[in-house]
């Protein structure tokens, strides 16, 4: 079971659904175990304001921060999964950008703030009901590691370093 601490929050999902634009945020992770009842999605939000800034002025000299989002749909059921780049088998699903292929949301939509659809590129669709949502968010900065061709992640906040591929140590917990 995933662990969460105080930064985890309850939220209404169709207010944080009407208030946050996930179309164009990269699919980062999905987690969801059948015998757990619950869906993690991670993503990098794509709509922020800083962001948005950055490509409007072309400025490109200091890389935005990431806003990295973690949605934990609780009591779930009714898991359905459409294409070919998500895999559902065993009543699992485990999916991980470092061994996909990458999607982004095309769009998603809430039915009567208990089932959710979301869409991603290459025509995959992932749908199910919840009962409820608990959301984490953390922000990062890129940086290019010193005398390397890599690339690595830093906490905006406190500065720790940490994997862009689990922003949220999900299998630490």
């Amino acid at each position: 079971m995933i662990f969460f601490d105080a930064k985890s929050i309850s939220v209404n999902p169709e207010n944080y659904f009407s208030e946050n634009d996930f179309e164009g945020s990269q699919l980062i992770n999905i987690n969801y175990d059948r015998s757990k009842n619950s869906f993690i999605v991670v993503i990098r939000f794509a709509r922020t304001l800083e962001f948005i800034n950055w490509v409007q002025t072309g400025d490109k000299t200091d890389f935005p921060k990431s806003d990295f989002r973690l949605l934990m749909f609780e009591t779930v059921e009714d898991v359905r999964i459409e294409g070919q780049w998500i895999k559902f088998t065993g009543g699992k699903i485990d999916y991980n950008l470092r061994d996909s292929a990458p999607l982004l949301v095309d769009y998603f939509e809430l039915e009567n703030s208990q089932k959710i659809m979301l869409s991603f590129t290459s025509s995959t669709k992932v749908s199910f009901c919840f009962k409820g949502l608990l959301v984490q968010q953390r922000f990062g900065r890129a940086f290019k590691v010193k005398d390397r061709d890599e690339w690595s992640y830093s906490d905006y906040t406190s500065g720790e370093n940490f994997d862009f591929f689990n922003p949220f140590d999900i299998a630490a917990h």
